[in-house]
């Protein structure tokens, strides 16, 4: 329901008002005194004059409708894009606790300069030389000229080769280089940390999804009360236009010496309080703007849209359904899952720590010195490892009480978390019923104030009530009409509140 437009003032007919109330305007008067004086306009006094953001004035702004703000604020809200680099670092996380699992593989090299070079013989070349030939003599003798033959031939190929066979303990230069593969068989602990990490990835990808609920709703706030504030704006322009207009009267009235001196004065105050008045909404619709501006990255001012009323139908169910809903579809009741699960790893990955782990080794070595105690240069190695802790001081079984205990934690939290969401619903609901009575409310007093309003305004003009009295009926009329604004803001305030509650503010919602 719209403000009707303020009456024109007639000309005033008595040179002093008289103290003449008619019973209806009091009655009127009474009733809106006692039901809703308080409806005070709380965005309208937020802090936006202590600290006003505010973007570029544009002189053709561009509409952006609540839909384009939620898909825009997808992409630029702040703390959406923290939450996303922060599930980027529990990916990063994860990959190094699998990491753990996997094999490695790792190559290694040096060269060394050996000052003084030392070199060493097993044995006498020349006198190992002789013996062959004395033993290929007697076997000459006996007639066994194929194998004295042979010896002799030895003989002479270890005296050719004889510096070969001395063995070099430590190189002037030597080159080494080492292959290896380690492929981890069995660690229980690593195998747990790798699971748990899996989960808290998990648990936050469903983060970021409830840090987008959180981005839809406070968006969706933000702008329904920007639009609130532009209908403050608009009460306001029409109480300053009607102010206006009694000051220009009371102008013509002081002139001709029909108004005293003391109610020229109030029209006057009226007038600028008027003009403050609208000022400070129209820098607080800018400052709304302002902020909304920053959550969907605008730099200039813009104009809203009015929302379609059937983005809260799925509201119109009972509560037991949309607790249902919730249980099965809000994501922070999934990340309490997913941190469940992953204390639930870690407890086990302290159970096996009790384990041995196994592990599978393999070397390939190179040297430049072939003349070592090995004689080769390249050699190869395998092995099998095994390790298990006997006693650590009590740290394995400490570690894992400390593990039951986050799970028992966490199972708490999330058993409160599930508990509480059927009585908020509930709750908000019954809430939604109440603001609705105090909405039929607002719009029966703004009705009885505005009535109130046109009969104080005719017996003003009839001199019938003093200036005061009249101005005093007047403010009335404009605090029914913010009252009832309000009343309409809070009312869908508290069905986004519903909304969010019950898992529903999803990006198939924006849509």
């Amino acid at each position: 329901m719209s403000t009707s437009t303020y009456p024109a003032v007639n000309s005033f007919k008595a040179h002093h008002s008289m103290k003449i109330k008619s019973i209806y305007a009091l009655g009127a008067m009474f009733c809106f005194m006692s039901m809703g004086g308080n409806y005070a306009a709380q965005p309208e006094q937020s802090q936006a004059l202590k600290a006003p953001r505010l973007l570029k004035k544009n002189p053709e702004p561009q509409a952006i409708s609540l839909p384009e703000a939620l898909t825009r604020a997808l992409t630029h809200y702040t703390e959406l894009k923290l939450m996303k680099n922060q599930r980027e670092q529990k990916h990063a996380e994860k990959w190094v606790s699998f990491s753990a699992l996997f094999p490695k593989l790792k190559l290694t090299s040096a060269y060394t300069r050996n000052i003084p070079e030392k070199e060493a013989s097993l044995f006498d070349v020349s006198s190992q030389s002789n013996l062959s030939r004395q033993v290929a003599g007697l076997l000459r003798k006996a007639g066994d000229n194929g194998a004295a033959d042979q010896l002799e031939q030895q003989a002479d190929l270890m005296m050719r080769r004889g510096a070969d066979k001395t063995m070099v303990l430590n190189p002037k230069d030597v080159v080494d280089a080492k292959l290896s593969l380690d492929v981890p068989l069995f660690q229980g602990l690593s195998i747990a940390k790798a699971f748990m990490s899996h989960e808290n990835v998990k648990a936050y990808d469903a983060k970021v999804e409830d840090e987008k609920a959180k981005t839809i709703y406070h968006t969706a706030k933000a702008y329904y009360a920007a639009l609130y504030l532009q209908d403050v704006v608009t009460i306001r322009a029409q109480e300053k236009l009607f102010a206006e207009q009694l000051y220009k009267k009371a102008q013509s009235q002081r002139r001709s010496g029909s108004m005293m001196e003391k109610d020229y004065q109030a029209v006057d105050a009226n007038q600028w309080q008027k003009k403050a008045d609208l000022e400070n909404a129209q820098l607080n619709y800018r400052a709304s703007l302002g902020e909304l501006g920053l959550m969907i990255g605008m730099s200039e001012e813009y104009a809203l849209s009015t929302p379609d009323a059937m983005m809260f139908d799925a509201l119109n169910t009972d509560a037991d359904t949309l607790r249902s809903i919730a249980v099965a579809n809000r994501p922070d009741i999934k990340a309490s899952q997913h941190a469940l699960n992953a204390f639930n790893h870690e407890r086990r990955g302290h159970i096996l720590s009790f384990l041995p782990t196994l592990g599978l080794r393999g070397d390939i070595n190179y040297t430049s010195n072939d003349k070592s105690l090995m004689g080769e240069n390249v050699t190869y190695a395998l092995s099998i490892n095994a390790s298990m802790s006997l006693f650590d001081g009590g740290l394995s079984l400490q570690s894992m009480r400390q593990s039951m205990l986050k799970e028992q934690e966490q199972a708490i939290k999330q058993a409160h978390l599930t508990a509480i969401i059927g009585a908020t619903i509930r709750g908000r609901k019954e809430k939604l019923v109440v603001l609705a009575l105090q909405e039929k409310a607002s719009e029966i007093r703004l009705l009885a104030a505005q009535e109130a309003a046109r009969v104080a305004l005719d017996r003003y003009n009839k001199a019938l009530i003093q200036g005061d009295d009249f101005l005093e009926i007047e403010d009335k009329k404009v605090e029914a009409a913010l009252g009832y604004k309000k009343s309409q803001f809070d009312s869908i305030e508290e069905k986004l509140a519903l909304t969010y509650e019950a898992g529903l503010l999803t990006t198939q919602w924006v849509k």
